[in-house]
């Protein structure tokens, strides 16, 4: 039975784990993109694509759609304000593989940190939750340190996106245990 149990949790922590916290971590670093990036709005002169027709050249029957737009001659072409994005607090999302990896490295290092305090402190339930509060410490500044040196960024924008993946993962949670309380709740008979 103990086989069993170590064979799952390291198919756990070196399979599930790092799939999940692979696409955690792509999302948090758009999110992180999206909220925390500065942007400046820039004065763009458009050019007019010749392999879009005008209004006049399309066939009456056409009906306009997005993959195939088509320009229209009573809107004037002229200068138009864009935001172009500033470098600063932008943190470039990595690839799967090599987001995966991160989370790999990360969840070795809670596996280690997991094992190691419990074998120190044994089988107290009261340190359990100090055991878990000190690993998702260790995890926090293990997975910004390793972001701020993997990606193109500073540790403080490493630690925005670590922030963002707990938050993530923490609402995902939420979401998933309500979701799974509330049809349980529905699915048991009246007593």
């Amino acid at each position: 039975m103990p086989n069993l149990f170590v064979a799952t949790n390291i198919i756990l922590w070196c399979v599930i784990v790092p799939l999940f916290g692979a696409m955690l971590l792509r999302a948090a670093c758009a999110l992180n993109n999206r909220i925390f990036g500065r942007f400046t709005k820039k004065t763009v002169e458009p050019t007019l694509n010749s392999d879009v027709p005008l209004a006049s050249e399309v066939d009456p029957s056409f009906s306009a759609s997005l993959d195939r737009p088509y320009a229209s001659p009573s809107v004037p072409l002229g200068p138009a304000k864009v935001r172009v994005p500033i470098e600063g607090r932008l943190v470039a999302a990595p690839g799967f593989g090599k987001s995966f990896a991160i989370c790999l490295a990360t969840s070795i290092v809670v596996m280690v940190s997991n094992g190691g305090a419990q074998y120190v402190l044994g089988a107290n339930p009261a340190a359990g939750l100090v055991i878990t509060l000190l690993s998702l410490l260790i995890v926090l500044l293990f997975l910004a340190a390793i972001l701020a040196r993997f990606l193109p960024t500073s540790y403080r924008n490493a630690t925005s996106v670590t922030g963002l993946c707990f938050t993530i993962a923490i609402a995902m949670l939420i979401f998933v245990v309500a979701t799974a309380g509330i049809f349980i709740y529905l699915l048991t008979p009246e007593r």
